[in-house]
């Protein structure tokens, strides 16, 4: 990559795929047969993606608050 700088802004592909199956030779990248449409691929690499909710901005984070559980 030549034309990325230290510092610049990047973007990656939000489909990651082998590049060698049946549907990525033919740039079907989507239907990659390596990924195995959950969090695993099937190469044995696992990505469990986890958010800090500081990092979720106004998104909710489905934590109650101890308020928000009613007295019994």
């Amino acid at each position: 990559m030549t034309a990325v700088q230290r510092g610049d802004r990047v973007v990656t592909p939000f489909v990651i795929a082998c590049g060698e199956c049946f549907f990525c030779q033919r740039d079907l990248f989507a239907s990659c047969d390596a990924f195995d449409k959950g969090l695993t691929f099937k190469m044995g690499q696992t990505h469990v993606q986890r958010y800090l909710p500081e990092l979720l901005g106004h998104i909710e984070t489905g934590r109650l608050q101890p308020e928000a559980i009613p007295a019994i």
